[in-house]
C-alpha cells in the first residue's frame, strides 16, 4: 500500500504549481490540526495533497473543513486515502483489525467522498483501487481530486453554456 500511495503522492506534488501544503510533512499535518483547533488561517494552499494522512484526524469532517479554510481560490485538494464500505460487517472487521500496528490509531470506517461533498468541494476526479497489502483494512483506496467552486465559478459556467 505505501509504495502506491507514496508514488501518488509524490506525482501530485510533483506536478504541482503554487504553493503545496503536503499532509505527509509533521509541519503540515501540525498547522491543519491548529486550524482545526480554531487558530486563525495566515496561510493559502494551491494544493492540499494527502497521502492517508487523514485517518490521523478522528474527526474527518473538521479536517475536511480546516483543508478548504487553508485551500485558496481555485486551488485543489488530492487525497489518496484507504477507505471502507460504513456498515456492520466491515465495522466489526475493522474492529478485529484496530489492534494491528498498521490500524492502531487510525480512523478508516468512513466515506471520504460523502465528507469531501459535505462541506464543499466539488469532486471531479475519483477512482478506487486495491492494493495488495495483507492488512484488509487498507486494502481499499480512493484517489479523489477536488476543489470549491464558488458562485462565480458557477455563473461563468452558466454564461459560457448559454453563450454555446
Amino acid at each position: 500500500m505505501q509504495r502506491e500511495v507514496e508514488h501518488r503522492r509524490l506525482r501530485a506534488v510533483g506536478l504541482a504549481q503554487g504553493r503545496v501544503l503536503d499532509l505527509a510533512a509533521a509541519e503540515a499535518r501540525a498547522e491543519l490540526a491548529a486550524v482545526i483547533n480554531g487558530a486563525s488561517v495566515t496561510d493559502r494552499y494551491d494544493l492540499i495533497v494527502s497521502g492517508a494522512e487523514l485517518t490521523r484526524f478522528p474527526d474527518l469532517r473538521s479536517a475536511l473543513q480546516a483543508i478548504v479554510a487553508l485551500l485558496a481560490p481555485a486551488g485543489v485538494v488530492e487525497v489518496i486515502e484507504p477507505v471502507n464500505h460504513v456498515c456492520v460487517g466491515h465495522t466489526l472487521l475493522a474492529t478485529l483489525w484496530a489492534r494491528h500496528p498498521a490500524v492502531a490509531g487510525r480512523a478508516l470506517e468512513r466515506d471520504l467522498p460523502a465528507a469531501m461533498r459535505a462541506v464543499g468541494l466539488t469532486l471531479w476526479d475519483l477512482e478506487r483501487f486495491t492494493v495488495p497489502t495483507l492488512v484488509w483494512p487498507l486494502r481499499e483506496m480512493v484517489h479523489v481530486r477536488a476543489r470549491i467552486v464558488r458562485a462565480m465559478d458557477e455563473k461563468a459556467s452558466e454564461r459560457a453554456g448559454t453563450a454555446a
